[in-house]
């Protein structure tokens, strides 16, 4: 995969050891990346005083390129190959009225309120920023096993970022989240479907690793919600598989196809899906959804007796 960048203002990019002068809307630099290949980029600005120097991370998986913040503008060509243009980052131009600062373990830490909100963790070298989602209701500044850490509460939820000192990059967590003994971070993430399923996962830095050290399912009303009806029995059924609740799924199975199929074989069968969607309705043939995993999608046919699903088909992928 092929990525040309380019920046909105004069800086020198240091990536992979070597340094780049890059001017104001200029192309200055092209990368050739592979499939699970990482690159950490650095700006700093000259010939303008008010600018800060920035960081970022470019990564492709699943052949698709990620980067860890959204202060930058892109396109992709029918070759799949991206152009990239970082923009200025002007964080000392902001009003203090619209910004919150502590310092932690060395770092300035900012929340910044603007045209796009942001939290900020600056080394005094370089700025490490991420963008927030909401509106910020409080918030509160601390150090997570001696990492400086964020939490923010606004009205879509708790938002928790950690700057990862030993990996320079910024750690995110998102849901109801709580700092347990130990600099334990447990977070509950409510996933708002039909059973209302909720994980509980409980996380802890390790010697700059991220350690998952509990993964437990739950349901946000004690037990799951659950339907006969024939529309919604389908949705129900594929997001019991999303979340890996087999013996959920098997209870919207006929007798007779439940004895057939054992948890592992719905595993292997449907695989890890990120999305769900219902993909036509014509009743007469069946209800058909759609399960989406990044760009690739699988069709299933799905057939109802009696509130129970009694038949499953490949149907198409796409």
């Amino acid at each position: 995969m092929k990525i040309a960048i380019s920046t909105m203002f004069d800086c020198v990019i240091d990536c992979k050891g070597q340094k780049y002068t890059s001017l104001k809307n200029t192309s200055v630099l092209e990368l050739e990346m592979q499939n699970e290949e990482e690159v950490f980029l650095l700006f700093y600005p000259i010939n303008d005083a008010k600018l800060i120097s920035y960081a970022t991370t470019l990564k492709i998986e699943n052949d698709k390129l990620n980067f860890d913040n959204s202060h930058l503008q892109y396109s992709v060509d029918n070759f799949g190959d991206y152009e990239l243009v970082f923009l200025p980052f002007q964080l000392y131009d902001i009003s203090l009225q619209k910004a919150y600062k502590n310092v932690q373990n060395g770092f300035n830490m900012f929340i910044v309120q603007s045209q796009k909100n942001f939290v900020c963790f600056d080394d005094g070298e370089e700025v490490f920023f991420e963008e927030f989602s909401g509106k910020l209701r409080n918030h509160e500044f601390s150090t997570i096993s001696t990492n400086p850490s964020i939490m923010l509460k606004t009205d879509i939820g708790q938002q928790l970022f950690v700057f990862n000192a030993q990996k320079t990059k910024i750690e995110k967590f998102f849901g109801n989240i709580e700092i347990k003994e130990d600099d334990v971070i447990c977070v509950i993430d409510e996933k708002n479907d039909f059973a209302k399923h909720a994980t509980r996962k409980e996380y802890k830095f390790e010697q700059g690793e991220i350690v998952t050290i509990s993964n437990e399912l739950l349901y946000a009303r004690s037990k799951p919600q659950k339907t006969t009806k024939p529309k919604i029995v389908p949705m129900a059924f594929f997001e019991a598989i999303k979340q890996k609740n087999f013996l959920l799924a098997k209870e919207y199975l006929s007798q007779n196809l439940s004895k057939q199929i054992t948890p592992e074989v719905l595993e292997e069968y449907f695989g890890e899906f990120d999305k769900i969607k219902p993909y036509n309705f014509q009743i007469d043939k069946g209800y058909f959804v759609n399960i989406i995993k990044g760009e690739k999608s699988k069709i299933f046919r799905i057939r109802i007796q009696k509130s129970k699903i009694d038949e499953i088909e490949f149907y198409d992928s796409k």
